[in-house]
């Protein structure tokens, strides 16, 4: 292996003697590499990997070195992927991730749970924030990635559907339309919506739906969480189209039936930045949701 790094001249004898005593400590195990050093590290290298191939003669002083060292043709391209299976078992560190309520409510929580029986020394932060938020805090690197449900797909941002959910509409046992066996779109017209607030995605997928159909609607009362609709619902305070991620047996006040003969179902996934390095933390819950895909 090769040390190289830029010093004072006049501080040469010093930094020698510091690259030495700590690759010493490293032999006699006295020193170890932390999760933050190596995140910090293999980061930098793989960031910086485009700029070692800019010129004709990098990329030929690559080839040389790898034929030197008996390395593969494709080293450098499985280079990113060597980096993060060579961290071993995390012991510290943090992950942030962006996500809505409902995520947080219905999706998260068996996820953070294995996550933290997995690796019990690393600190979970949960940003509770809308999409449109969740999608600055990428950009600035506040989080590492989000999870929850896109429709407009930026191009800098990759969206990986991991669950589905079915459309549902609810409505309190008393309610009209809970004694029918199917419900129609146009059943729906006379009664008053219950829906969250119109910046979120929900109002404009109700939207469309009911103009596609040409059918009239009439929202009655706009406020924000799912649980809060749907305790309104069952007061008999209006009916809702729901995503079936919100409901559970416990909401034995409410009678829930398939919309999805007109509405459209309902993803929620990962959100990332194309360009972004994920630190060893962030890809272990990364890898944990994948694993955990449609379930």
């Amino acid at each position: 292996f090769t040390v190289s790094t830029s010093v004072q001249s006049d501080r040469t004898g010093d930094s020698v003697q510091l690259i030495l005593d700590t690759a010493r400590e490293f032999v006699d195990g006295t020193r170890t590499v932390d999760d933050t050093e190596f995140t910090r590290v293999t980061a930098g290298n793989i960031r910086g990997l485009p700029n070692r191939f800019e010129t004709n003669y990098q990329v030929l002083g690559a080839i040389v070195e790898n034929d030197r060292l008996g390395r593969p043709d494709d080293y450098y391209t499985t280079l990113p992927a060597t980096y993060r299976a060579s961290l071993g078992k995390l012991e510290s560190g943090e992950v942030n991730i962006a996500a809505g309520e409902s995520t947080i409510l219905y999706i998260l929580p068996r996820l953070v749970q294995e996550f933290r029986e997995r690796y019990k020394g690393v600190h979970v932060h949960l940003h509770n924030v809308t999409g449109k938020d969740g999608l600055t805090m990428i950009r600035n690197e506040d989080v590492e990635f989000a999870i929850g449900s896109m429709i407009d797909i930026p191009a800098d941002i990759r969206y990986e559907p991991i669950y589905s959910f079915k459309p549902m509409l609810i409505c309190s046992r008393s309610h009209p339309l809970a004694t029918k066996e199917t419900v129609e779109l146009a059943d729906v017209s006379p009664f008053g919506l219950i829906l969250p607030p119109k910046t979120l995605t929900t109002w404009r997928i109700v939207d469309f739906t009911f103009q596609r159909f040409e059918v009239p609607y009439n929202v009655t009362l706009e406020v924000g969480g799912w649980e809060v609709i749907k305790r309104y619902v069952a007061l008999d305070m209006g009916i809702s189209i729901v995503t079936s991620i919100c409901l559970t047996e416990d909401d034995d006040d409410l009678v829930a039936f398939d919309m999805s003969a007109y509405f459209p179902r309902r993803s929620y996934g990962l959100v990332l930045l194309k360009s972004r390095f994920m630190p060893p933390p962030a890809q272990r819950f990364i890898d944990l949701v994948r694993a955990n895909r449609g379930g």
